[in-house]
Formats: C-alpha cells, structure tokens, sequence
C-alpha cells in the first residue's frame, strides 16, 4: 500500500479542478468570536473567510448556496462543525 500525496495547488488552478466545499469552524484560534465558513479546492483553501455571528447564519450562507452538509468526521479538528459541498 503506498501513501497518497495531496499537493496544494495554485488557487486558479484548483477552482478549475474541484468543486467549492464549504467548512464551517466554530470559533478558530484565528477568529475566536465566530463562526468562520472558510471554502477549500481539494487541498486548497481560498484566502478569504466569511464571519457569522451563530451556526445558524453561516448554515443560512451555505444552504442559498445550494449546497448538501456531510456533516464531519471523527478525525476533524474538534473546531470544525460541518462541511458542505
């Protein structure tokens, strides 16, 4: 069994390649006052956040969107509530 290798991509690049997926993060070290939707290309996170002030507004975000929670696995950084794609 060999490891698979996940490259990073150039932002450009992987929006051609992959679909958007949503995370939704409750209260990162990095935005301890909210919850964050951040949207990822395969490996590759887009540079800007969207800050909702509950779970409900950026599930709000998500759901105009058109898109279908997955909900999250156990592996999942404990901040990490959902994800959608």
């Amino acid at each position: 069994m060999s490891d698979t290798i996940y490259a990073r991509f150039p932002l450009l690049e992987a929006q051609k390649r992959f679909p958007a997926v949503y995370v939704i993060f409750d209260k990162p070290s990095d935005f301890p006052a909210f919850f964050i939707i951040r949207a990822w290309y395969g490996m590759t996170p887009y540079p800007e956040v969207k800050c909702f002030e509950t779970l409900e507004m950026a599930r709000d975000f998500v759901t105009k969107k058109g898109r279908y929670c997955l909900g999250r696995q156990k592996a999942d950084d404990p901040c990490i509530v959902e994800v959608w794609i």
